[in-house]
């Protein structure tokens, strides 16, 4: 019993040297090394405040830094509240799937370069715009996200976790009352006839009334 515990204190004292002596070594025990690069996608609302009915238009840009050499992005939004009236897109963007793709149910869109590093992003470029409808009965936050779902530098490199995704904030409010169109004004006056020197009061009505 006495040799087996010794057997064992000095098997776990052997690996105790063992470990250290790796970590004092360098290259015995690499660390993997984090992709260098990070990026940054936008979604800027031409408005802020919308109400049913309303249209307004987002656009998405992504600001590298250094460089982006593919991309998988998608702007979210609450699908009970917008629909996507139009797009547009630049040639940054090769498959584009306004009503989701890639996973998510958002404004898809993506990219890589194919010349192999010569037409890498490598500062601030629109990528597409989405035109959005506020549907009847819509009222809230209208729920705009931009996701940038995986980056790659321009060694191919994955730089997802070093990326952020940041998108205007746009309320949905009840429309103001329609204006009522004026269909005549009249005035009267509380005297019938007047003399050098006196006054009267005028009273002015507007139809409709109200």
């Amino acid at each position: 019993m006495k040799a087996k515990t010794l057997s064992s204190r000095l098997i776990a004292g052997f690996l105790g040297l063992s470990l250290l002596a790796s970590a004092a070594i360098p290259g015995v025990m690499p660390r993997a090394k984090a992709a260098e690069g990070a990026a940054t996608f936008t979604a800027v609302s031409d408005k802020t405040e919308v109400h049913p009915g309303d249209t307004f238009t987002v656009a998405v840009s992504v600001t590298p830094e250094p460089t982006v050499g593919s991309y998988e992005a998608a702007l979210d939004y609450d699908h009970d509240k917008l629909e996507v009236a139009d797009t547009t897109k630049t040639s940054y963007v090769m498959n584009f799937r306004p009503q989701g793709g890639g996973g998510s149910n958002g404004v898809y869109a993506n990219w890589f370069d194919p010349t192999g590093g010569e037409g890498t992003i490598t500062s601030a470029t629109d990528l597409f715009t989405v035109t959005f409808k506020v549907k009847d009965g819509a009222i809230g936050d209208a729920g705009l996200g931009m996701d940038p779902r995986v980056v790659g530098n321009a060694a191919a490199e994955d730089i997802t976790a070093n990326c952020s995704g940041t998108a205007s904030s746009v309320s949905i409010t009840e429309a103001p009352p329609a204006p009522v169109p004026v269909t005549g004004v009249s005035v009267s006056l509380d005297a019938s006839e007047l003399f050098p020197g006196q006054s009267a009061q005028a009273t002015a009505a507007v139809e409709p009334a109200g």
